[in-house]
Protein backbone atom coordinates (compact mmCIF):
# COMPACT_ATOMS: atom_id res chain seq x y z
CA UNK A 1 0.00 0.00 0.00
CA UNK A 2 2.82 2.62 0.72
CA UNK A 3 4.35 1.70 -2.90
CA UNK A 4 1.29 2.54 -4.20
CA UNK A 5 0.50 5.69 -2.04
CA UNK A 6 4.17 6.51 -3.11
CA UNK A 7 3.23 6.51 -7.11
CA UNK A 8 0.26 7.91 -6.55
CA UNK A 9 2.26 10.82 -4.61
CA UNK A 10 4.88 11.45 -7.46
CA UNK A 11 2.10 11.01 -10.41
CA UNK A 12 0.29 13.68 -8.99
CA UNK A 13 3.85 15.91 -8.96
CA UNK A 14 4.47 14.96 -12.56
CA UNK A 15 0.81 16.26 -12.97
CA UNK A 16 1.66 19.34 -11.83
CA UNK A 17 4.79 19.68 -14.04
CA UNK A 18 2.06 18.76 -17.15
CA UNK A 19 4.63 15.73 -17.40
CA UNK A 20 1.26 13.91 -18.22
CA UNK A 21 3.03 10.52 -19.59
CA UNK A 22 4.90 10.42 -16.95
CA UNK A 23 1.78 10.48 -14.49
CA UNK A 24 0.16 7.76 -16.17
CA UNK A 25 2.76 5.50 -16.03
CA UNK A 26 2.76 6.29 -12.33
CA UNK A 27 -0.75 5.86 -12.25
CA UNK A 28 -0.83 2.74 -14.00
CA UNK A 29 2.05 1.56 -11.59
CA UNK A 30 -0.15 2.23 -8.53
CA UNK A 31 -3.09 0.28 -10.08
CA UNK A 32 -0.59 -2.82 -10.83
CA UNK A 33 0.11 -2.59 -6.84
CA UNK A 34 -3.55 -2.31 -6.06
CA UNK A 35 -6.43 -2.57 -8.25
CA UNK A 36 -8.43 -1.49 -6.31
CA UNK A 37 -7.26 1.74 -5.52
CA UNK A 38 -10.47 4.58 -5.89
CA UNK A 39 -7.99 7.37 -5.72
CA UNK A 40 -5.73 6.13 -8.84
CA UNK A 41 -8.93 6.09 -10.71
CA UNK A 42 -9.43 9.25 -9.78
CA UNK A 43 -6.00 10.65 -10.32
CA UNK A 44 -5.95 9.07 -13.60
CA UNK A 45 -9.62 10.93 -14.64
CA UNK A 46 -7.96 14.01 -13.31
CA UNK A 47 -4.98 13.86 -15.65
CA UNK A 48 -7.01 12.55 -18.34
CA UNK A 49 -9.13 16.16 -17.63
CA UNK A 50 -6.00 18.06 -17.99
CA UNK A 51 -4.66 16.46 -21.06
CA UNK A 52 -8.67 17.06 -22.65
CA UNK A 53 -9.03 13.29 -23.36
CA UNK A 54 -12.30 12.24 -23.02
CA UNK A 55 -12.14 8.79 -24.00
CA UNK A 56 -8.89 8.11 -21.60
CA UNK A 57 -11.49 9.40 -18.92
CA UNK A 58 -14.62 7.39 -19.89
CA UNK A 59 -12.35 4.14 -20.46
CA UNK A 60 -10.89 4.45 -16.79
CA UNK A 61 -14.48 4.87 -15.59
CA UNK A 62 -15.90 2.00 -17.35
CA UNK A 63 -12.50 -0.38 -15.61
CA UNK A 64 -13.34 1.18 -12.49
CA UNK A 65 -16.70 0.01 -12.56
CA UNK A 66 -15.96 -3.59 -13.41
CA UNK A 67 -13.41 -3.84 -9.87
CA UNK A 68 -16.65 -4.14 -7.40
CA UNK A 69 -16.27 -0.69 -5.67
CA UNK A 70 -19.05 0.21 -2.94
CA UNK A 71 -22.05 2.04 -4.42
CA UNK A 72 -21.29 4.93 -2.40
CA UNK A 73 -17.20 5.23 -4.37
CA UNK A 74 -18.98 4.18 -7.58
CA UNK A 75 -21.68 7.36 -7.16
CA UNK A 76 -18.11 9.44 -6.51
CA UNK A 77 -16.31 8.11 -9.32
CA UNK A 78 -19.44 8.64 -11.87
CA UNK A 79 -20.00 11.89 -10.05
CA UNK A 80 -16.56 13.17 -11.05
CA UNK A 81 -17.30 11.61 -14.38
CA UNK A 82 -20.02 14.08 -15.34
CA UNK A 83 -18.24 16.64 -13.65
CA UNK A 84 -15.76 16.34 -16.35
CA UNK A 85 -17.54 15.89 -19.30
CA UNK A 86 -19.92 18.92 -18.07
CA UNK A 87 -17.29 21.57 -17.38
CA UNK A 88 -15.79 20.59 -21.00
CA UNK A 89 -19.44 20.95 -22.86
CA UNK A 90 -19.21 17.60 -23.58
CA UNK A 91 -22.90 16.75 -24.96
CA UNK A 92 -22.50 13.04 -26.04
CA UNK A 93 -23.33 9.61 -25.30
CA UNK A 94 -20.73 8.79 -22.65
CA UNK A 95 -22.13 11.47 -20.63
CA UNK A 96 -25.41 10.48 -20.75
CA UNK A 97 -24.22 6.66 -20.09
CA UNK A 98 -22.84 8.55 -16.48
CA UNK A 99 -26.19 9.85 -16.19
CA UNK A 100 -27.83 6.33 -16.30
CA UNK A 101 -25.23 4.74 -14.30
CA UNK A 102 -26.33 7.37 -11.82
CA UNK A 103 -30.11 6.86 -11.91
CA UNK A 104 -29.34 2.94 -11.45
CA UNK A 105 -27.65 3.92 -8.04
CA UNK A 106 -30.54 6.37 -7.02
CA UNK A 107 -33.51 7.26 -9.57
CA UNK A 108 -34.91 9.57 -7.56
CA UNK A 109 -31.48 12.24 -8.03
CA UNK A 110 -34.00 14.89 -9.13
CA UNK A 111 -30.30 16.88 -9.73
CA UNK A 112 -29.40 14.72 -12.59
CA UNK A 113 -33.21 13.95 -14.00
CA UNK A 114 -32.56 17.67 -14.68
CA UNK A 115 -28.85 17.58 -15.60
CA UNK A 116 -29.30 14.51 -18.44
CA UNK A 117 -32.03 16.26 -20.02
CA UNK A 118 -29.48 19.18 -20.28
CA UNK A 119 -27.53 17.68 -21.62
CA UNK A 120 -29.93 16.00 -23.90
CA UNK A 121 -31.58 19.37 -25.04
CA UNK A 122 -27.40 20.11 -25.76
CA UNK A 123 -27.21 16.97 -28.13
CA UNK A 124 -30.91 18.55 -30.01
CA UNK A 125 -32.20 15.14 -28.44
CA UNK A 126 -35.81 16.95 -27.32
CA UNK A 127 -37.70 13.76 -26.60
CA UNK A 128 -35.36 12.44 -24.25
CA UNK A 129 -35.01 15.88 -22.75
CA UNK A 130 -38.73 16.04 -22.07
CA UNK A 131 -38.72 12.89 -20.62
CA UNK A 132 -35.96 13.26 -18.16
CA UNK A 133 -37.20 16.76 -17.24
CA UNK A 134 -40.83 16.19 -17.07
CA UNK A 135 -39.17 13.08 -14.26
CA UNK A 136 -36.83 15.81 -12.57
CA UNK A 137 -40.24 17.94 -12.10
CA UNK A 138 -41.87 15.00 -11.21
CA UNK A 139 -39.94 14.21 -8.18
CA UNK A 140 -39.40 17.97 -6.89
CA UNK A 141 -40.52 20.82 -9.48
CA UNK A 142 -37.92 23.41 -9.80
CA UNK A 143 -37.32 26.78 -12.08
CA UNK A 144 -34.75 25.34 -13.81
CA UNK A 145 -36.41 22.20 -14.94
CA UNK A 146 -39.67 24.50 -15.34
CA UNK A 147 -37.47 26.54 -17.44
CA UNK A 148 -35.45 24.10 -19.47
CA UNK A 149 -38.93 22.01 -20.21
CA UNK A 150 -40.52 25.25 -21.72
CA UNK A 151 -37.64 25.67 -23.67
CA UNK A 152 -37.84 22.28 -25.08
CA UNK A 153 -40.99 22.00 -26.17
CA UNK A 154 -40.12 25.15 -27.93
CA UNK A 155 -37.52 23.48 -29.99
CA UNK A 156 -39.93 20.80 -30.06
CA UNK A 157 -42.80 23.47 -31.69
CA UNK A 158 -45.31 23.04 -29.11
CA UNK A 159 -45.24 26.47 -28.58
CA UNK A 160 -48.92 26.90 -26.76
CA UNK A 161 -47.81 24.52 -23.79
CA UNK A 162 -44.08 26.52 -24.25
CA UNK A 163 -45.68 28.86 -23.08
CA UNK A 164 -47.63 27.47 -20.58
CA UNK A 165 -44.16 26.42 -18.85
CA UNK A 166 -42.10 29.41 -19.74
CA UNK A 167 -44.56 31.86 -18.19
CA UNK A 168 -43.98 29.83 -14.59
CA UNK A 169 -40.69 30.90 -14.27
CA UNK A 170 -40.43 33.45 -11.36
CA UNK A 171 -37.77 34.97 -12.34
CA UNK A 172 -36.69 34.23 -16.17
CA UNK A 173 -33.52 35.41 -17.69
CA UNK A 174 -33.19 36.74 -20.93
CA UNK A 175 -32.94 33.97 -22.88
CA UNK A 176 -36.80 32.59 -21.45
CA UNK A 177 -37.99 36.05 -21.99
CA UNK A 178 -37.10 35.75 -25.72
CA UNK A 179 -38.33 32.28 -25.78
CA UNK A 180 -41.36 33.11 -24.11
CA UNK A 181 -41.67 36.38 -26.56
CA UNK A 182 -41.15 34.41 -30.44
CA UNK A 183 -43.66 31.81 -29.12
CA UNK A 184 -45.72 34.14 -29.40
CA UNK A 185 -45.12 36.04 -32.74
CA UNK A 186 -44.77 32.36 -34.38
CA UNK A 187 -48.47 31.94 -32.89
CA UNK A 188 -49.22 35.35 -34.04
CA UNK A 189 -50.20 37.02 -30.51
CA UNK A 190 -48.44 40.31 -31.06
CA UNK A 191 -51.11 42.32 -29.60
CA UNK A 192 -50.71 40.56 -26.61
CA UNK A 193 -46.79 41.46 -26.09
CA UNK A 194 -47.12 45.44 -27.34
Amino acid sequence: KMLCLAYLFRGQWFAALKDFDEALIDYDQALEIDPYSLNAYLRKVELYTAKDDEEGAAETFRTATKMGFQEDQLVQLFKTAVNFFQSRKLWNDTLIEFYDTLLEYNPKDYITHYEKGSALFNMERFYGALDSLEESLRIAPSEEATAKKGLTLKALENFHEAIQWLEKVKKPEIDIIEACVDCYIVLGFQSYLF
